[in-house]
């Protein structure tokens, strides 16, 4: 009895103890200490951007600088399950644009996304089209072009305040589009070395100058608001899409009035920013190794300048027909032809009926597609200004870019780009993106 006794304990030790020490255990764990709520809004921050240095110097003439700046651009997203937010500010040295030296806030939006819409709020980019270079049925977010020859493309489109809404199909969407006030283009600083020629300096000794404020003689009340719309198609077979823009004319036509102040002659430039309406269509067909592009904007209103100086309404067409080639081996071949075609001319007008563009582009990648060399050719066919650039882009390392080229310019001295004639340029860039 007292065998069958000591077994039966020893049994029942066996049976209990790992249990017991298996609680033991749980108890001797510690409680998991919750993350702390600031850790999990941080970990919904995601930040990057870039620095960038550019330099150049005429190849002629006194090989004066033309370009020198230091930018610095920090970008930071913020995602929950309902929305994400975006924003990104600049900071600027620039040794030839004094305007430019300043720290500035281009993008802060926020955007909620669902399965067949979505809606995005705040300053922001918008690109339509699809000319390479050019701006045909893009007219949503103002050029900038106060420093326009070394920024890339999404940098010399100004961010605008817009609601922007898109319903969203498997091949279908719509794009609606409310800006609450205009905002005019920017064009190159006048005592700058790629400033505009306006004409201004033909005005005869002894008589001085005046410009209006442009934001005086512009869009600004909620009356005065723009809108857009835009339809689209994209698939197998071609992407296509029409548009419809009721705008304010982000470049100005200057109305010129003689004045006296304090007895002498004064010629007072106003700006006037015409309401347009733009009417847009673009489409892009791929076939085997190349892609065909069309792109037409009718604009409805655009000020023009007669030859007395005053300005008239008119009726312009903006057309693109462009093609391009990947024929493979790392090179790729880009050709466009444009034109500005004012459909109701005059012979009173100052400007021609036409304005045709030819562009080219020829790129060869090598190194593994960190070396490119490329080629670009912009000219206007019909009173032979050229822009010639050819240059060299290689990634040095992960996000340390490094790029170089020369400019040459073949201009009218009666054109805007008159000054950019004495600009033939050496340049070099390095970004590096984080």
């Amino acid at each position: 009895m007292r065998r069958l006794l000591r077994q039966g304990a020893l049994l029942t030790a066996l049976l209990v103890w790992p249990g017991l020490a298996t609680v033991q255990a749980w108890c001797a764990e510690e409680e998991p200490v919750p993350e702390p709520f600031w850790t999990k809004l941080w970990d919904r921050f995601a930040f990057g951007g870039f620095l960038e240095t550019a330099q150049a110097v005429r190849t002629g003439g006194n090989h004066a600088m033309t370009v020198s700046f230091l930018r610095g651009r920090l970008e930071a997203r913020f995602e929950t399950d309902w929305f994400h937010a975006f924003a990104n500010a600049e900071v600027e040295l620039n040794r030839q644009v004094e305007a430019m030296n300043e720290i500035r806030l281009r993008e802060a939006w926020v955007e909620h996304d669902a399965d067949l819409w979505d809606i995005r709020v705040g300053r922001q980019i918008i690109i339509w089209g699809r000319a390479d270079g050019l701006r045909i049925t893009d007219n949503i977010s103002p050029p900038d072009y106060t420093d326009m020859v070394l920024r890339g493309t999404e940098d010399t489109h100004k961010p605008v305040t817009a609601v922007k809404f898109r319903l969203l199909g498997e091949s279908l969407a719509a794009e609606f589009i409310w800006k609450p006030f205009s905002e005019p283009m920017d064009l190159p600083c006048e005592d700058g070395p790629w400033a505009l020629n306006l004409g201004m300096d033909r005005l005869p000794k002894g008589v001085g100058l005046r410009m209006e404020d442009d934001e005086r003689h512009r869009g600004g009340g909620i009356d005065d608001s723009e809108f857009a719309v835009k339809l689209s198609r994209s698939g197998a077979g071609f992407d296509a899409s029409a548009s419809f823009a009721y705008v304010w004319d982000s470049m100005p036509a200057y109305d010129l009035a003689l004045q006296f102040e304090s007895m002498r002659p004064v010629v007072v430039a106003t700006p006037r920013h015409s309401r347009i309406g733009i009417w847009g269509l673009d489409v892009a067909v791929p076939w085997d190794a190349f892609v065909f592009r069309g792109e037409a904007a009718l604009f409805s209103g655009r000020q023009t300048y007669r030859k007395d100086g005053s300005l008239r309404r008119c009726q312009l067409l903006k057309y693109l027909a462009g093609v391009d080639w990947d024929p493979g081996h790392g090179w790729n071949v880009t050709a466009q032809f444009a034109d500005d075609w004012i459909l109701d001319y005059a012979g009173n007008l100052s400007a021609d009926q036409h304005k045709p563009l030819g562009t080219l582009s020829v790129s060869k990648k090598f190194l593994r597609d960190t070396l490119v060399f490329k080629e670009q050719v912009f000219s206007y066919l019909h009173d032979g200004q050229t822009m010639n650039r050819i240059s060299a882009e290689y990634d040095l390392a992960d996000g340390l870019k490094l790029s170089a080229g020369w400019d040459h310019f073949t201009v009218d001295n009666d054109s805007y780009y008159k000054n950019f004639g004495n600009n033939d340029q050496l340049w070099f860039k390095i970004r590096y993106s984080f």
